[in-house]
Parts: structure tokens; C-alpha cells; sequence
């Protein structure tokens, strides 16, 4: 991938796109740069980009809702997406089209593909589109990172990650599926790929939600996701589905993780495509006539997690 950079010795001019949890830290580091300029800022509550504006005490960044008008009214270099990951599609594409660089927080985007579109279009204007990813650089880790290289030949890494994101979370995370895996298990993931040195060849994941979580209900079921990695040089990274030959220990499905698979949906019985997941355990199957059935977890296109009878679901 190449793009272009930006020419002469005049600070880059940067809009911030969000106000809410993390917009603020990202307005002080623009305001308070000496090599950018917070040029605009733009919230859908455009009261609350002015009070953050007001608070590191500039009162002359133009603030509103609308993204194209700021845009077009303020002309930046970049922009940092901000915004909840559901809008990180549509902001970015907006921003890249234009001909602007981005600079945004993760999770990149909402679903794989929307990432995927994303990485084409910075590509097709030839313009940046960078994941912001600190932790790496906290010197604790860093520390870390040169006393592991200090012990020789490493062989395991293990790591266990703690918070009770309630209070100060935002507030798409209550409502967000998988949280922690989507949210904020790239801050782990990428800790471990800086002291280690290595990318990752496959990942996998089980997730559940305890009983006392103050997540959505809904997301109280166990999810599997078994991920194959991959980094082609360059860094880039994605997910695709499992490695062929991952089967689960009970065995009593002919699929593996990662298929796609065709059901009825049981809401609505219409036919959808998905993709299985995983076998569920014996206290997990559904019943018919009172007798417990060869149930399965698949997630259906409609983005959910649904447990459905085995025999009911179809190879594509």
C-alpha cells in the first residue's frame, strides 16, 4: 500500500469526529500540538463537541452535526473518527473519498467486511487509514517487552486482563456484542504481538457473560469464534474463517467451525445463510417434546447467535 503524504511546513489541519468517552482526549492532543491543528468538531449533539471545544479553551473551533458541511467549510488534511464503531463505515468512507486521511479508534469497524471496504477505498484514494493502538507504547509494557527479550528463547505468554468498565464506559459498549473481544481485547493482542515480535499464524476465542454483567442480557450466552489470522507483509491484519481440520472434542456435527451452513430462522422461519460455530454443551440443547436434541450455535446473517437443532441446519 502507498499513499500520499502532505507537503510543505504548515501544520496538518485535523477535524475530530465524536465528543462523547474518548473525543475529548483526542481534541487536547490536536489543540495542544504544535504540529496539527484542531480545525473543526463535529458531534451529533454539536452543544456537547462546543463544551468539550470550551474546555480545552477553544472557543473558536467551529462545531456542528453534519460531517459533509464541516468538511467542505474547514478544509483539514485528517480526520479523527471518534464515533461509535457502528458509524466508523460510513465516517471514514466519507472522509477517504474526500481525499482526507484518517486516523481512527478502534474496533476499525462493526464487521470484517465493512473493514475490508474501508482498506479498498484508502487504497483507491490513496490516502492513510490508521487504527489507533497506544498501549503498546505505555512504558510498562515497553519495559516488559525489553526484560522478556532479555531471558532468552520465549516460549509462552499468558496474560489476564481485569476492569470493571461500568461508570465510565461508553455507552455503545452496554448494548455491544462481545465487548471485551471486540472492544477491548485488541489492546491484549497487540501487546502481545510488541513483545513478542511475532504476528499471529491463528486465533481463537470462547466468550461468555456472566449472570451479574451489566451487558445486555441478550449477550448471556456462551459465543465461540474461531478466527484464522493472517498478516501479509506490509501489517496488514485480517480474519478469516477457521482452519479446516478444527473440530470440537464431542464431535457429534458434521460441520467445523467456520462453515457456512444454511437454517430457518426460528423467529421468523426464513431461510438464512450463517455461519457455525460451535457444538453446545449438554445443558445448552434445546428440547422437543420435552427430550433434549443435537443442538449447535450458529450466527445467523442477521448478525445474531442463535441455538438451533442440528438436524435443521444445512450445508452450503
Amino acid at each position: 500500500m502507498s499513499f500520499a503524504t502532505a507537503g510543505g511546513t504548515a501544520p496538518l489541519r485535523g477535524v475530530v469526529v465524536g465528543a462523547g468517552a474518548l473525543g475529548p482526549h483526542w481534541g487536547y492532543e490536536l489543540h495542544h500540538s504544535g504540529d496539527v491543528v484542531l480545525a473543526g468538531w463535529v458531534d451529533l449533539l454539536p452543544e456537547r463537541a462546543a463544551a468539550a471545544a470550551a474546555a480545552l479553551g477553544a472557543h473558536e473551533v467551529p462545531v456542528g452535526a453534519d460531517l459533509a458541511a464541516m468538511l467542505d467549510a474547514v478544509r483539514p488534511d485528517f480526520i479523527v473518527n471518534v464515533s461509535p464503531p457502528v458509524a466508523h463505515h460510513a465516517i471514514t468512507l466519507a472522509a477517504l473519498e474526500r481525499g482526507l486521511h484518517v486516523l481512527s479508534e478502534k474496533p476499525m469497524a462493526a464487521t470484517l467486511a465493512q473493514a475490508a471496504d474501508m482498506i479498498a477505498a484508502a487504497d483507491r484514494n490513496e490516502r492513510l487509514l490508521m487504527v489507533s493502538q497506544n498501549r503498546r507504547y505505555y512504558p510498562g509494557l515497553v519495559a516488559f517487552r525489553d526484560t522478556v527479550a532479555q531471558l532468552g528463547a520465549l516460549s509462552n505468554l499468558t496474560c489476564q486482563f481485569f476492569i470493571a468498565h461500568r461508570d465510565d464506559a461508553a455507552e455503545f459498549l452496554l448494548t455491544f456484542p462481545d465487548p471485551l473481544l471486540l472492544d477491548m481485547a485488541i489492546h491484549l493482542f497487540d501487546g502481545a504481538r510488541a513483545i513478542t515480535g511475532a504476528d499471529p499464524l491463528t486465533v481463537y476465542c470462547e466468550a461468555s457473560n456472566p449472570p451479574w454483567s451489566w451487558y445486555d442480557a441478550r449477550r448471556r450466552m456462551p459465543r465461540q469464534h474461531p478466527l484464522a489470522g493472517h498478516v501479509p507483509r506490509g501489517g496488514r491484519f485480517g480474519a478469516d474463517r477457521a482452519p479446516r481440520g478444527h473440530r470440537y472434542p464431542r464431535g457429534m456435527s458434521q460441520f467445523e467451525p467456520g462453515d457456512v451452513v444454511r437454517a430457518a430462522h426460528p423467529d421468523t422461519g426464513d431461510e438464512m445463510e450463517g455461519t457455525y460455530l460451535a457444538e453446545a454443551e449438554p445443558g445448552e440443547r434445546l428440547e422437543v417434546d420435552g427430550e433434549p436434541v443435537d443442538t449447535v450455535w450458529v450466527e445467523l446473517d442477521d448478525g445474531e447467535t442463535r441455538k438451533l437443532a442440528l438436524d435443521g441446519v444445512r450445508a452450503v
